[in-house]
Order: structure tokens, then C-alpha cells, then sequence
């Protein structure tokens, strides 16, 4: 067997070192745990810290009242009262958020023992500090991920504090006076008013650059990962640019009935952000929409980030698109059998007519996204090797941290357009007469839990004269080296060559998680036997076809835009870099204006 791959360089750029980087920050999602769960937790607590307190049964029924009520309380209305100020907080998060900060007043209290015996501090008062600490806790989580509009939020921040202070001064009537009711009120201001004023500030580099809140876009993503809602599109949609958005269509018609048996749709968009959002599922959603071909096959085009579709209507007038394209495919018989070059940097060319399909890999080199520009030119070389045109697929199939993109001026970018133009004239001369194809497609064997998207593996076996050539097409985002040498190992005897390839879609990574290429999560071997099967099956199903080929494009479909994924990220990784120091001098400008107040009522 030819194999189609071969070594070569490493290479590295600070787009994808960012793009990782923030990738990383968004491991930090959400994920509360089960309603019930956190229900019982937090009423065991207050029950636990009031017998830590006062080891009695009136202890325990003092923590229950003082600390567990208002906790349920804030459980149970938090979510209703946020949906109702414009807010998006499920139950299960808010019930979360109150548990926690349950832990945190009891926490309070047994901390501030030493404070009470050394200072004289009464109890009722390290009670109110706890509950008026917490206030900051929840407006920072709700800014995050319920409404980042600080008068909206407000209310539900301090609903559980609201809740307990009538009960605090019902269950200490004795020693609540003036002093107390001064502290109450001022009380919040000073955690609030610190904590909003460097929210603020945390939120300006995105607010400045993208016209975004970073609280709002966590949000969306947040709410999309978790419950599958779509708005984050509008706020894609907010710094959208419009491009001429090209495709290329290779179609496979049977020649027995003229029916369509396969298509392959290259497009020059990125099938991302996440989830179900803008393009990700690209191939998902084109294959829906081509519905006339018993295989619609998406491989990755030349693309990065910068061309996310923003919005799912844009996937779809571009699915339209494709759909005419193929209506208006001109068939003719014959081709060429497929014809690798090059070593460390592979380009397979494979005429289907007079148009060449070119397919490129770096393996087992980690590389990810190839530019357009460099896939452009690789066309234009190809039509410089002899083809009338050509469509170039990024195989998109070794994949380990710190890999970096192919540009434009690069020794990669360089060897790829060479390796184009002479695999391409080499092609030409083994042309074949006549075409035979094979397919098959398994979305049964592996899911997302796997790293692999819903279309699975598709399989296209080319049969051009004496040689049988695989187009062995993975659903998913990159690959780990191993993948590909393992399905070679699998296929030894099989088929004369072959390529693999993945989609890089990016709904695998609202489950698999910002790193997630196929063989992480699921053992190689396992996909080299499902991919074994799924060529077998394409050999039985071989038969004569007619072949066409057609380029397509459709005018300003919105995308992220021209430099916009670096600028985000960094804007991202901006923001997350100076956290630490925010957070400590907030909390340092909280515990001063505290340690101040109380020295003015004459606690110190």
C-alpha cells in the first residue's frame, strides 16, 4: 500500500498559542451540580455550623433559621426573580450559588471566633459581615452568568441577605439598635461599590474592542454548552464582516440511473465557533440541506477562525449555495488515479474530469488550520500543473498542543504550493477512462462523548484503473497523530492508498472540551477498526459513475472577520490575566472600607 503521508517540521505561531490559551480558560464552565443535591447540602450545613456553634438542639435550630432559610429561600426564588428582571439563571445554578454562599456565612462564623474573644465583636455582627460579604459573591457570579447589567442584577445579589436580616434581628432583638441598622445599610455599599467598579474595569478591553461585554459572551456560551439555547449568535453578529465566501463541488452520478451517489463539498469557511453556533456542525448542516446525494462529504477547507459563519442562517444561505452549485453539475466520465508528492509537506492530486481535487498533510507533523491564501494559491498551482481547476481539502489530521497554522511566505505554505503544481501534472499523466466509486458511512459506532460529530466517518473509494484510492473522512476536530497510522495499519491490503481527513467541526468541543481531537478521548484502534469496516463496505458497493465539478461562492456571508479571532483572544487573555490582580484589590478595598466601618460604630 502507498501511503500518502509523510514526516516533517514543527511549527508554532502566537495566534494558536492564544487560541489554546483561552481555550484553557474556557475549562472554568459552569456545571452546578443537581438541584436536589445541592438542596441537601445546604441544609445540612446550616444545620452543622449552628451545632459547631452551639452544640445543642437549639443551636442546630438556629443555623437552621439564620442560615439555612434565607440560603432556601435565594435557592428557590434567585432563578424566577432573575428570569423576570431579564436575567438567564437556571434553578440548579441558583441553588448552587445559594449553598455556597451558605458555606461561606458559616465560615464566617467559626472564623470569627478569634475576632469575637480578642475584640468583643458580637456575634450578630460577624453574622451580618458574612451576609454582606456574600452580597459581593453572588453579584460577580450573576454578572458572569445571568446579567451583566448591574441594576438588573442587583435584587437577586441581595436577596439572600435581604431574606436574613429580618430574621437576624428578630433572633438578636437585644443588641440590634441604631448602630446595627447604620451598618446594614452601609454595609453593602462598601463590598458592592469596590466589586462593580473593577467588574467594570475587567470588562473594558472587550467592551472597547468588540462592543461586547466578556460577562455576556460567557454567558451565551455558557447557556448555549449547557442548555443549548442560540443567542450567542446575536452577539457574533455584533462584530460580523461579510466576505465572498467560495466553495468547490466535486459530484459523483451514477451511470446506470443518473442518480446522485456522492458529493464533495469543499468550503473555504471554518465549521466553528462552538456547539451548534454560527458554523460549527458544518457538515451536519450542508448534508441536510443537499439532500438529493446519498453522501454529502465536508472536509476542511482552506480556513481559520476568522471565518466563522456568525449565525446559522448564514450556514444556510451558504448550503443553498452548494445546492444549486450541484443542481448545475456538468458530468463527463473518467479521471486519473491519485497521485501523491512530496515528503513532510504531502499534496494527493486526483482529477475528476479535468478538475483536481487536491488533498494535503503534513502527518504525523502536528499542523492545524491552512490559511486561505494558501489554499488559493495551491489551486492556481494546480491549474499551473495542467488542471482546469482545483479544489484544496487541509486533510486537518495531526494535531497536538502548541501546533500552529500554515500562512502565506511560509517554507510549509511554500511546499505546498510546489508540491500542488507537480502532483497535479503527474496526475494528468495516469488518466483512466473510465471511474469507478464506492461509499459508506457509520454514525452509529461513536458519538460526541467520543470527540466525533454526528455525521461520524464517511468513506469515497475512488476506483481510477488498477489502483483504489480512500477518501476516509472523519466528523471531528483534528486528530492525534496515532489515529492515522493506526487505520493505515488497519486498512494494510485493503485499498493501494489512502487519505485521512477530518471536518474540524467544532460541536465536538461543547461535550469533548477545548481540546479534544479524535483519539484523545477514544483509543485509535477503535476508529481504525470502524474506519476498516466502513471501507469494506464502500469496496462492495463500487460501481460506474460520471463525474462533475463546479465553484461556487456566496456574497457577504457574515463572518467572524479578518484578524478578529486574535484580537478576541488576546482581548480574552487580557482580561484573565490581570484577574488575580482585581480580584485581590477588590478584595482588599472590601476588607479596609469593613475593618473601617466597624472601627466608626466603635467595635475596634
Amino acid at each position: 500500500m502507498a501511503h500518502l503521508h509523510a514526516p516533517g517540521e514543527e511549527g508554532e505561531n502566537s495566534l494558536q498559542e492564544s487560541l489554546e490559551k483561552s481555550a484553557q480558560i474556557s475549562k472554568v464552565v459552569f456545571n452546578a451540580p443537581p438541584l436536589l443535591l445541592s438542596t441537601l447540602y445546604l441544609v445540612g450545613a446550616s444545620a452543622l455550623f449552628g451545632l459547631l456553634l452551639e452544640p445543642t438542639l437549639q443551636g442546630v435550630l438556629n443555623g437552621l433559621l439564620l442560615i439555612g432559610a434565607p440560603g432556601l429561600v435565594a435557592a428557590f426564588g434567585s432563578a424566577p426573580l432573575a428570569h423576570f428582571l431579564g436575567g438567564t439563571l437556571s434553578a440548579k445554578r441558583a441553588a448552587f450559588l445559594s449553598a455556597v454562599c451558605v458555606t461561606l456565612v458559616g465560615a464566617t462564623l467559626i472564623v470569627g471566633i478569634p475576632f469575637r474573644l480578642a475584640f468583643g465583636v458580637k456575634e450578630i455582627w460577624v453574622l451580618v459581615y458574612g451576609y454582606m460579604a456574600i452580597t459581593s459573591v453572588r453579584h460577580a457570579v450573576l454578572f458572569a452568568i445571568s446579567d451583566n447589567n448591574h441594576l438588573r442584577s442587583l435584587p437577586v445579589s441581595l436577596l439572600q441577605t435581604l431574606v436574613a436580616l429580618p430574621l437576624l434581628a428578630a433572633g438578636y432583638r437585644e443588641t440590634f439598635g441604631t448602630d446595627e441598622v447604620l451598618l446594614t445599610l452601609l454595609l453593602p455599599v462598601v463590598f458592592l461599590g469596590p466589586l462593580i467598579f473593577f467588574l467594570e474595569i475587567f470588562d473594558t478591553p472587550l467592551q472597547r474592542n468588540f462592543k461586547v461585554s466578556g460577562s455576556e459572551m460567557f454567558r451565551f456560551y455558557l447557556d448555549h454548552v449547557t442548555t443549548g439555547r442560540m443567542e450567542g449568535e446575536e452577539v457574533l453578529g455584533r462584530f460580523a464582516e461579510p466576505i465572498r465566501a467560495k466553495f468547490g463541488v466535486v459530484g459523483f452520478r451514477r451511470k446506470k440511473d443518473q442518480s446522485l451517489k456522492a458529493v464533495i463539498v469543499v468550503p473555504a469557511i471554518h465549521p466553528g465557533p462552538i456547539g451548534h453556533l454560527g458554523g460549527s456542525d458544518l457538515p451536519g448542516k450542508v448534508a441536510e440541506i443537499v439532500s438529493e446525494a446519498d453522501l454529502v462529504m465536508v472536509p476542511h477547507g482552506p480556513a481559520t477562525h476568522d471565518y466563522n459563519p456568525v449565525s446559522t442562517r448564514e450556514v444556510e444561505r451558504f448550503g443553498a449555495e452548494v445546492k444549486r452549485v450541484v443542481a448545475g453539475l456538468e458530468y463527463r466520465e473518467g479521471g486519473s488515479a491519485a497521485v501523491p508528492h512530496g515528503k513532510g509537506v504531502s499534496v494527493t492530486s486526483q482529477l475528476f474530469g479535468d478538475t483536481a481535487l487536491l488533498t494535503y498533510t503534513s502527518w504525523p507533523s502536528a499542523i492545524d488550520d491552512v490559511e486561505y491564501g494558501v489554499g488559493h494559491a495551491a489551486e492556481l498551482h494546480a491549474r499551473l500543473g495542467g488542471a482546469r481547476d482545483a479544489f484544496f481539502v487541509d486533510c486537518h489530521n495531526s494535531l497536538l498542543p502548541g501546533a500552529g497554522q500554515v500562512f502565506l511566505c511560509t517554507p510549509r505554505a511554500d511546499a505546498i504550493l510546489a508540491n500542488s503544481e507537480e502532483a497535479t501534472r503527474r496526475a494528468l499523466g495516469e488518466r483512466v477512462g473510465t471511474l469507478r466509486v464506492g461509499i459508506a458511512q457509520d454514525r452509529a459506532s461513536f458519538t460526541k462523548l467520543d470527540g466525533v460529530g454526528d455525521q461520524g466517518v464517511q468513506v469515497i473509494v475512488v476506483e481510477a484503473g488498477r489502483q483504489r484510492h480512500a477518501y476516509i473522512l472523519w466528523d471531528g476536530n483534528n486528530a492525534v497523530p496515532e489515529v492515522t497510522k493506526h487505520i493505515g495499519d488497519a486498512l494494510s491490503g485493503l485499498v493501494d492508498s489512502f487519505q485521512v481527513m477530518t471536518t474540524d467541526n467544532h460541536s465536538v468541543n461543547a461535550v469533548a472540551g477545548s481540546y479534544g481531537p479524535l483519539g484523545h478521548l477514544t483509543p485509535p484502534e477503535g476508529l481504525a477498526k470502524a474506519t476498516r469496516a466502513a471501507v469494506e463496505k464502500a469496496l462492495t458497493d463500487l460501481e460506474a459513475v460520471e463525474s462533475g465539478a463546479g465553484r461556487g461562492s456566496v456574497e457577504d456571508l457574515l463572518v467572524f472577520g479578518h484578524q478578529k479571532t486574535v484580537q478576541l483572544t488576546a482581548s480574552i487573555n487580557v482580561m484573565t490575566s490581570i484577574l488575580v490582580q482585581i480580584l485581590l484589590a477588590c478584595l482588599t478595598v472590601q476588607g479596609l472600607g469593613a475593618a473601617l466601618l466597624f472601627y466608626l460604630v466603635g467595635y475596634f
